[in-house]
């Protein structure tokens, strides 16, 4: 927060395209009394379930490797034997998770029954497009996903779901299942190439982005930044996450219905932020 900006120097913006950039309005009130002082809390083992497999898991499972604390663990299921030996594999480069592997059928409803999946604080479920078409492969990736949502009723207990699908079309149909997210992996390339191919510096930008020692992007409890209850503006948001060296860029409303998600809202604007909702920072 203590760099100088100075000639020569280009500044990061968010915006819908590059005719939209343009100064903003005079700055927006910011209410001091509802800024929350953080809170350190010590970060303790995740463990990670990875549902399915393809030529992309090990370097999922590489990456993830420099996001989690020490002695983090990951559990791959899979229906093919292929995983026992790229892991054997993978396991010496691996610094903070342990990883372990069972072959199984991931659609399945009793398997997926003696996993414990609510212990486990991420669900990753990947496609088998190695050995089948998209169709299949996702059709497959949607019977694992209603089978988790319906366990994540039946139980009363919430855990992440994140889901990688093959054919875009395919999205509208999986969203019936209410996974967190899902990430159409060729559509993610397509949509960074055409930005880096507008500008090539921002390749850069998303190489650090992407790199677990850079900065990330995070999603964090509302309630760390301002107090419950309370009609703050934008403004005051991004003041909090300022004295903690992180940069808000956004917040995610539950109660407001699908994703609820506001990337680059205007200062002045007001929210009323929940223990449900979160802050999208900008964070080493």
């Amino acid at each position: 927060m203590d760099t100088l900006i100075g000639p020569g120097d280009e500044v990061i913006v968010i915006s819908a395209d590059d005719d939209t950039v343009r100064l903003g309005a005079p700055a927006a009130a910011i209410d001091g009394t509802a800024i929350r002082s953080p809170t350190p809390k010590p970060a303790a083992p995740e463990r990670t379930l990875v549902l399915g497999w393809n030529w992309r898991a090990p370097t999922i499972i590489r990456e993830l490797d420099g996001y989690v604390p020490p002695e983090s663990l990951a559990t791959v299921v899979a229906d093919l034997p292929g995983p026992a030996a790229a892991l054997d594999a993978l396991r010496p480069s691996l610094a903070n998770q342990s990883v372990t592997f069972r072959q199984a059928d991931t659609t399945s409803r009793s398997v997926l029954e003696t996993l414990d999946v609510p212990s486990y604080d991420n669900v990753i479920v990947l496609c088998y497009s190695d050995d089948l078409e998209p169709q299949l492969a996702d059709s497959k990736t949607l019977f694992t996903l209603l089978h988790l949502r319906d366990m994540q009723e039946r139980m009363g207990q919430d855990f992440s779901i994140v889901s990688e699908m093959l054919d875009l079309r395919n999205r509208a149909l999986a969203e019936v299942t209410h996974a967190d997210d899902f990430i159409v992996s060729s559509r993610l390339v397509s949509l960074l190439m055409a930005q880096v191919a507008e500008n090539p510096r921002l390749n850069a930008v998303f190489g650090d982005l992407f790199d677990p020692e850079g900065s990330e992007i995070y999603l964090r409890p509302a309630l760390d930044y301002v107090e419950a209850g309370n009609e703050v503006t934008f403004a005051t948001i991004v003041e909090s996450g300022r004295r903690r060296g992180e940069i808000a860029i956004g917040y995610r409303v539950v109660s407001s219905g699908g994703h609820g998600v506001r990337i680059n809202p205007p200062k002045s604007t007001r929210v009323r932020l929940s223990a449900a909702d979160t802050v999208i920072v900008l964070a080493a």
